[in-house]
């Protein structure tokens, strides 16, 4: 029901398939424009970077005011 869910295990499967083989991997082009279509390429790696950054931050907020709140 959610093909989404499928991304990340197929992503993992394929970089460990790039990384085990010395030459490139059939497909790499159709690879690359898969990972462009979900915003995955080089070219926006620093901004995914920041994004992240900001969404851990975010985490780290809401963890410290529930121990503040709950004494954790």
């Amino acid at each position: 029901d959610s093909p989404a869910q499928a991304v990340w295990p197929l992503l993992r499967t394929w970089l460990d398939i790039h990384i085990a083989l010395n030459k490139p991997a059939p497909g790499a082009d159709t690879w690359r424009n898969m990972l462009s279509s979900l915003d995955l390429s080089e070219e926006q790696a620093d901004q995914k970077s920041e994004a992240l950054d900001a969404y851990l931050d975010s985490v780290e907020i809401v963890i410290e005011t529930w121990e503040n709140a709950y004494g954790i």
